[in-house]
């Protein structure tokens, strides 16, 4: 954290912001996070623009709602957020759940931001700068929706390997979301 842009000190410091309902933090999160996060639901969702979007927002809606559960002991903010739009797309893909309608604080040229931004900041961009076997490990966890002992077994790999190489993964794309926002 600290880029000129962004307004917060510290992951702690943003989370303070999400725990006290601040629009600027919901603001900064949706700028630098929302493109990624649409990127990465719009490919798990086969291309499905509007959905992508619903689920987008709801991503941010069920941050704020659930912060309290947040741990930042265990994962990065940015970790989370991932885990909670991938678990939305997932049941969606499943259950062929709908979402509710955006609130009212997100409004259509926040939306907007992300489709400008997405080419600059495409979750595709990002996954294509991972090592290779990163990548394709990354995607058949978060895109195509396999667990670690699935994603081990098809590789040939021990489970542990496969959860150092995803935690790699995230600490790379992490790092290019923070170098880009």
């Amino acid at each position: 954290m600290g880029e000129d842009n962004n307004p917060y000190q510290s992951e702690e410091e943003l989370i303070k912001g999400i725990i006290n309902k601040d629009s600027k933090a919901l603001h900064y999160l949706y700028a630098a996070y929302g493109p990624s996060l649409y990127g990465m639901l719009y490919s798990m969702l086969r291309q499905q623009q509007t959905k992508a979007e619903e689920l987008l927002v709801l991503t941010f809606v069920k941050l704020f709602e659930d912060i309290h559960a947040f741990d930042a002991k265990k994962r990065k903010l940015f970790t989370h957020m991932m885990h909670i739009a991938r678990n939305l797309a997932t049941a969606h893909h499943h259950h062929g759940e709908s979402s509710p309608t955006p609130p009212h604080d997100l409004n259509q040229s926040d939306i907007s931001a992300v489709h400008k931004n997405r080419a600059h900041d495409s979750f595709a961009d990002l996954l294509s700068r991972l090592p290779s076997e990163q990548e394709e490990i990354f995607r058949l966890v978060f895109l195509e929706g396999e667990t670690y002992a699935q994603v081990a077994s098809k590789k040939s790999r021990a489970l542990e390997k496969v959860k150092t190489m995803m935690r790699a993964a995230m600490v790379k794309i992490r790092e290019l979301l923070h170098t880009k926002a």
